[in-house]
């Protein structure tokens, strides 16, 4: 998806042609989002925001594939919504845990210099 000065891949892409996109790509952006956020309402919000910041792209901006482009935007609406993942602390208390425990196996694979294997 390449960007480029000049319109939206057409040399005047007016807002009949998003209105054009929309009428196609509704239902499909809606279920998208029905899909991550199993909510409806959130789904139809989430829905609406995406057609909102496609018409805050600027007039200069050429897309090449206004689909993809649209899809792209959705996902990142996406991502604002849906609840940020564990924090990095978690994440570095479970490498922490994995460490540990790959550690002690190894320990117990490893031969004693008080056990009977050495002595």
């Amino acid at each position: 998806m390449r960007r480029r000065l000049s319109g939206w891949g057409q040399p005047d892409m007016n807002s009949a042609s998003l209105q054009s996109l929309h009428d196609r790509e509704e239902s499909r952006i809606l279920r998208f989002f029905q899909r991550r956020l199993k909510n409806r309402e959130d789904a139809a919000d989430a829905t609406q925001e995406t057609f909102l910041r496609m018409l805050t792209v600027p007039r200069s901006t050429l897309i090449e594939n206004p689909q993809a482009y649209l899809f792209q935007v959705a996902r990142s609406v996406a991502r604002s919504r849906l609840p940020a993942p564990q924090g990095k602390a978690n994440s570095l208390r479970r490498k922490r845990q994995v460490w540990a425990r790959r550690t002690k196996r190894r320990d117990r694979n490893a031969p004693s210099l008080h056990g009977s294997r050495w002595f």
